[in-house]
């Protein structure tokens, strides 16, 4: 296993959902917390690591979570498989408190492939 160490510099705040009300995803991961909250982990097109708000919607036809700040995120791919890029979506996780988050990405995309688990169990 590579041991890896990441820096997280230039941190902000995300634009404001007036100025960015939907955002398409195409590399990410979404986390369960332990008290049960969603949070999507994504890399932006522009290169840029976001952790969301509390997911608060999830539309599998559609493709889109709607998060607590009330920003829809359009997921474009199945979730992230790529090791470099799934370690960086972790620890940007574990920058804000979610390193134990459970990952339950598969489960949530299988909700789209028309597929029904239970993810209360996950």
């Amino acid at each position: 296993m590579n041991d890896y160490r990441v820096t997280f510099v230039n941190e902000r705040d995300a634009p404001t959902v007036a100025d960015q009300p939907r955002v398409e995803v195409a590399s990410w991961r979404v986390v369960r917390a332990a008290n049960g909250d969603w949070h999507l982990l994504a890399i932006l097109a522009s290169g840029s690591l976001r952790v969301t708000s509390r997911i608060v919607n999830f539309d599998p036809v559609a493709r889109e979570l709607t998060t607590e700040s009330k920003r829809a995120y359009r997921l474009l791919n199945p979730p992230e498989d790529r090791q470099l890029q799934h370690e960086l979506l972790r620890a940007n996780a574990s920058r804000v408190g979610l390193g134990e988050a459970a990952d339950i990405s598969s489960d949530l995309w299988s909700l789209v492939k028309g597929l029904s688990p239970d993810l209360e169990s996950v």
